[in-house]
């Protein structure tokens, strides 16, 4: 399941955030949003400031 919350952006990233949004592959801000945190994650994850002590 998933959660909502609400994220505050400066136009210009909002600016790059929409410019992704094709409704072809990304379909809203929010599914952007998704991808765009769960790869950050992937690429982060073992990384030790990541990890609970």
């Amino acid at each position: 399941m998933k959660s909502r919350f609400s994220v505050t952006l400066s136009p210009e990233i909002q600016q790059q955030l929409d410019a992704l949004v094709d409704n072809v592959h990304i379909r809203s801000r929010s599914e952007a949003i998704e991808k765009i945190v769960r790869k950050y994650l992937e690429q982060n994850s073992s990384n030790s400031v990541w990890r609970k002590s």
